[in-house]
């Protein structure tokens, strides 16, 4: 197993949480409510990383558009069946969100770009770099990278910590979004492109927001 991808995906890891957490909201934004320019940094350190360090291709990356000849009609079939399933089981329990302007366009791009970036782009790459693509799922080669990814994607958003520093654990969340992301990484390696599991995340958070 390659140290260098394993400290690399540490590195990664915690700068992209230091972005997450300590991201200045510049003045001329404090009218609004979303996270805007934390997810912008965050896109731009995933790019900056692919670029710089390329002993991982742009293809293993899935920074391209091209896609695997075959793949498309199985990706848009799981990506509406999962879309349909979230969101549905979402209003059944909660009805719609009603969410502003803001929050859904907002949802409709950022969220997509820089965490497909981030997770199926760089510590994806990093990880099969690392631990190669043992499986065959559905027509995707998949390793420990879609595993490790699918439950650091889960946690990141099940867990918190409040003023006090307790761990408050949010098991349901935890579980679904590590599935989420679990869907998400087989349609990037399904595809060979990010541009799918992109397109994918922000129209599940889009409608999830209606």
């Amino acid at each position: 197993m390659p140290v260098k991808e394993m400290a690399l995906f540490i590195l990664v890891v915690v700068l992209d949480n230091i972005i997450l957490m300590k991201a200045p909201q510049p003045a001329f934004m404090d009218g609004l409510s979303q996270p805007w320019i934390a997810k912008a940094l965050e896109a731009i350190l995933a790019i900056a990383f692919i670029f710089i360090y390329r002993k991982i291709s742009f293809k293993e990356y899935g920074f391209t558009s091209t896609m695997e000849k075959g793949s498309l009609k199985p990706i848009i079939i799981v990506l509406i069946a999962v879309t349909v399933l979230v969101n549905g089981v979402q209003y059944l329990s909660k009805g719609f969100a009603g969410s502003d302007t803001e929050t859904l366009l907002y949802q409709a791009t950022m969220p997509g770009i820089a965490q497909e970036l981030i997770f199926r782009g760089v510590l994806l790459g990093l990880l099969n770099k690392a631990f190669g693509k043992t499986w065959k799922v559905f027509g995707a080669n998949i390793g420990w990278g879609v595993i490790i990814t699918s439950v650091l994607y889960g946690l990141i958003h099940g867990l918190f910590a409040d003023t006090s520093f307790d761990i408050q654990v949010a098991l349901t969340k935890i579980i679904v979004t590590g599935l989420i992301g679990f869907v998400l990484a087989w349609v990037k390696e399904r595809s060979g492109s990010l541009v799918p599991a992109i397109l994918g995340h922000n129209l599940l958070n889009f409608i999830g927001s209606l």
